[in-house]
């Protein structure tokens, strides 16, 4: 630092000014250069500080982690041993603990005003530069009321930042329209903004059942995650959607108001057999009981024990743990006197029998397997047309 300020002392000041603010400081030692012990020290200071006051200037000072004023002063001391020694009047002098301390905090300070400047808030994000796969999007904003400083009125920071998109999960409310946009999209977690409350949430898309575009909002297959919750974890959803989950009513209710809406439940069993069945004009009614509806009788091979699902419960609130068929059952479901489909209950091993109300306590689907625990459970829906 001592030698470029020797050989170019007019760039030193430029760089150090737009990236400091300490004019008097640089100018001082410069003008002067008389580089004795305490000389060397403002000089060194000043480098350091520099240092500091850009990260703090480029970073988010938000997201500090450690007192900068210490480390600073740290640097500096540990930097100009020796000249400490040569003169260790410099303490007196310059007062170097306090002095350095709140030369750090004017600086912190005046980088914390520029930071701010006078920047409009971030406007939305534009669309994303591709359909589908890996694309950037971009937002901006701008310098309505520059923050004064001795360079003049400006806002320190960028008017444009971008990120990485994928096309395939812009302006998407559900997995139909990510099919929709991208039909080669495989199975997984995507993002999607929820066509009505505009709530962005990570869903699991089946891309390759049945033509594909199914939102899935229950899936079960290794027990590992606890079903026997109460209303209100049903509510809210709880699991990992990566993993065993259930999405949440007040998301499915939201994902099925989109339009006419088709559900669809898969099983599969301990001996590997497999079966499906669907029901249309799928709808939720309003919190906190989220009543079933659907408008006709199930399709599939998995079939509906004396149409149960169809009927009984069709019109029927949604009841958990706390409620007596959800102590029952060990679950939650739009239970009306209990229920034969019972896909949120107790998690057995799968082909034998739940220790909870004689085996109907478990993951079961009586149509299917009769009482026996299943292995696999997904529920899932998609809009027609």
């Amino acid at each position: 630092m001592e030698q470029i300020l020797q050989q170019r002392p007019a760039d030193a000041v430029a760089l150090t000014e737009r990236s400091l603010g300490i004019k008097t400081c640089l100018l001082t030692s410069i003008n002067t250069m008389r580089l004795n012990a305490e000389m060397k020290f403002l000089v060194n200071l000043c480098a350091v500080a520099s240092i500091v006051c850009f990260v703090l200037s480029e970073d988010m000072k938000e997201e500090l982690t450690f007192n900068y004023e210490e480390k600073v002063l740290e640097m500096v001391l540990k930097d100009n041993k020796e000249i400490m020694n040569e003169n260790s009047g410099i303490e007196n002098n310059y007062k170097s603990v306090q002095d350095v301390k709140q030369l750090i905090k004017l600086l912190i300070n005046n980088t914390e005003e520029n930071k701010r400047g006078g920047w409009s808030d971030w406007e939305s994000w534009g669309s994303c530069s591709v359909a589908c796969g890996e694309g950037f999007q971009t937002r901006v904003r701008r310098c309505d009321n520059p923050t004064p400083s001795s360079h003049g009125r400006y806002c320190h920071g960028d008017a444009k930042e971008w990120r990485m998109c994928d096309g395939a999960q812009t302006k998407v409310t559900d997995c139909l329209d990510i099919y929709r946009k991208c039909p080669s999209s495989p199975d997984g977690v995507y993002r999607v903004n929820l066509w009505k409350s505009k709530t962005a949430i990570s869903v699991y898309c089946d891309m390759t059942t049945s033509n594909g575009g199914w939102t899935v909002f229950q899936n079960r297959y290794d027990g590992s995650e606890e079903f026997y919750l109460d209303l209100k974890a049903y509510t809210e959803g709880f699991g990992k959607t990566s993993a065993e989950f259930w999405l949440g009513l007040r998301y499915i209710k939201e994902l099925a108001d989109q339009g006419n809406t088709t559900l669809r439940m898969e099983v599969g069993a301990a001996d590997g057999s497999e079966a499906y069945e669907e029901w249309p004009e799928f709808q939720l009614g309003a919190a906190p009981g989220y009543k079933l509806h659907v408008g006709g009788n199930g399709t599939g091979t998995a079939g509906d024990e004396s149409l149960y699902f169809s009927n009984a419960q069709n019109g029927t609130d949604f009841i958990a743990k706390s409620g007596y068929c959800g102590n029952k059952y060990r679950g939650g479901w739009w239970y009306n006197r209990c229920t034969n489909i019972n896909l949120n209950g107790h998690y057995a091993p799968p082909g034998t029998k739940s220790e909870y109300n004689s085996g109907l306590g478990g993951m079961t689907y009586r149509s299917f397997k009769g009482r026996e625990s299943l292995k696999t459970s997904k529920m899932m829906l998609r809009r027609v047309g």
